[in-house]
């Protein structure tokens, strides 16, 4: 075959040297695809690198957390005891009844905030049996009646009654709910509606049950939605704000996921979705593994140190 631009024929030598080229810009290409893949693990591996690290510095700083709240709180137990054994003493009306109720509201703030911190950072053994989500929401929502209804609060549920039993936790489940439950309440103050409502759901070839909780307390600011799972992020001026932090692990616990769906200026929908047979490796409590967990009455009195209240904070 002649050459296009001079005529000339191409012969051996030239198709072997045309070969040699393709081959050496071939390997200069494959090289370069090599060295991007190389830079882009290297990345990656730094990255993991550096979380790794921030989790074993946050895993200290949970540890000497607790420890800390421990110590805290054994004499704050104290001094709310005492306090409300001296603030029955006094009649009504006079200074030191005044000052002992101030005095005791303000040791419940506290321990409220030392029960969440042990709560996040305490690890103790968990147990997924069969339960009845239905049953464990109504529970929850029966403890919490009469701060729902000085509040204003109207609650509508729409429970599914065909849903079959989840393995799960009970504690650990009920606490997500009081969290999330809480939580809507401290958004919508007073007046409002909280929904809830449960459904079975497919996904990914597994069965899992869905909850909704919908409030009407105005939304999260969208700038900030997306460190609402992170601990101690609050946008309250109180509180730890560990109760949604708490939510997530738990769920994640359950091989199940959380999710929000922010409407400003209306209000915040939750949807947990836990797998029916999302702890089906642990079954008894013989066999159940150590996870950090919460165990909570879900009723503001004084607990022991392995049974804590925990509220829920936004």
């Amino acid at each position: 075959m002649d050459n296009l631009y001079n005529g000339r024929p191409i012969t051996d030598d030239d198709i072997q040297l045309l070969t040699m080229f393709t081959r050496q810009a071939g390997l200069a290409i494959e090289n370069c695809i090599l060295y991007k893949y190389l830079e882009d693990a290297h990345l990656e591996l730094k990255k993991a690198q550096e979380t790794l690290l921030q989790r074993e510095k946050l895993a200290a700083l949970g540890e000497m957390a607790a420890n800390v709240a421990h110590e805290i709180r054994n004499p704050l137990v104290s001094i709310g005891a005492f306090t409300r054994r001296l603030y029955q003493k006094f009649d009504n009306g006079l200074y030191e009844k005044m000052y002992g109720e101030a005095i005791i509201k303000q040791v419940d703030r506290l321990e409220g905030i030392l029960n969440d911190v042990l709560s996040f950072s305490k690890a103790s053994k968990v147990v997924f049996e069969k339960f009845d989500l239905n049953r464990i929401i109504a529970e929850t929502l029966a403890g919490m009646e009469d701060e729902l209804k000085s509040r204003g609060i109207e609650v509508e549920k729409s429970l599914d009654g065909d849903l079959p039993e989840i393995l799960c936790d009970y504690q650990e489940i009920k606490q997500v709910f009081i969290n999330l439950f809480t939580n809507a309440m401290d958004a919508m103050g007073d007046e409002g509606r909280l929904t809830v409502k449960t459904s079975p759901l497919s996904q990914e070839d597994r069965d899992y049950i869905g909850i909704e909780i919908r409030d009407t307390g105005g939304g999260i600011p969208s700038e900030v939605l997306h460190n609402i799972f992170n601990p101690f992020f609050t946008t309250k001026g109180w509180g730890t704000g560990l109760g949604l932090a708490i939510c997530h692990r738990i769920v994640d616990g359950h091989r199940g996921v959380i999710e929000v769906n922010n409407d400003p200026g209306r209000g915040v929908t939750f949807t947990v979705k836990l797998p029916v047979e999302g702890g089906v490796e642990w079954l008894t409590p013989s066999t159940a593994p150590n996870r950090t967990s919460s165990h909570a009455k879900g009723n503001g009195n004084e607990v022991s140190d392995d049974e804590e209240d925990t509220g829920g904070r936004r």
